[in-house]
């Protein structure tokens, strides 16, 4: 009688386990072009799903899968779209004006934005980009030779709203502004809890990097952890 019980339990854990390998299954890229690359056993699958909507999705592209590994949602780095490559119902233009119109409305940086599913209802939109003002006196400004990113978004998205289509309730909420990152190197981790996620965003030019620990309803600034390590700097890469 215990051993069926425990076949019993253990059965129904490896299906959750080997659904939950589908959430990074199919990926959406391309520019002007929209590819759907689907990860399977056997290889990959590459598809072409459209050629009117003009949507790129080059290297600064993220998406996500449902557990079935079916693609929910997409974005350019700058503004989310839903698996139809429509935008998402307060997707449009999630970034500073300044900066969309600068790179033609989409990202060209890897790294620069990521999804965070939190759990049925809520999943969490991250892009980094930079302001106005640091476009114009540091990116523009004469002989100037650095051009980082100071500003990192988060956006909230309700996947039950609209009938299931999903909305952008909370939008460009900054967790950095008026501080120099990366524009690269921003990676995320989940938490040993199954449930919340830990965010490392790199500074710009810099050993340290920014830990954010982000759950369902809050954020928490870690603050800077820094490597011990000495970086390349100057024009003949000294240290």
């Amino acid at each position: 009688m215990k051993f069926s019980l425990l076949i019993w339990v253990l059965i129904p854990l490896s299906f959750l386990g080997s659904a939950q390998e589908n959430f990074n299954k199919t990926w959406y890229s391309g520019g002007g072009r929209t590819f759907r690359s689907q990860f399977t056993t056997s290889g990959v699958v590459n598809t072409k799903v459209d050629s009117t909507h003009g949507r790129y999705f080059s290297t600064g592209s993220s998406s996500i899968c449902d557990s079935n590994g079916n693609i929910i949602l997409c974005s350019d780095g700058f503004s989310v779209y839903g698996a139809d490559l429509e935008y998402l119902d307060g997707g449009y233009r999630l970034m500073d004006s300044a900066i969309f119109d600068f790179y033609n409305g989409f990202s060209i940086l890897s790294q620069s934005s990521i999804f965070l599913p939190i759990d049925d209802t809520t999943t969490y939109f991250v892009n980094s980009g930079t302001s106005e003002f640091n476009l114009n006196t540091v990116w523009l400004a004469p002989n100037s030779k650095k051009a980082p990113f100071d500003l990192l978004f988060l956006n909230k998205i309700n996947m039950k709203a609209n009938g299931g289509a999903g909305k952008v309730v909370e939008r460009m909420k900054p967790i950095v502004q008026g501080e120099f990152i990366s524009k690269t190197q921003m990676m995320a981790c989940k938490h040993a809890n199954g449930k919340d996620w830990w965010l490392l965003k790199m500074m710009h030019d810099s050993v340290s990097v920014y830990t954010f620990l982000i759950t369902k309803d809050s954020v928490y600034n870690y603050g800077k952890q820094s490597f011990p390590y000495p970086r390349k700097t100057g024009t003949n890469n000294g240290y």
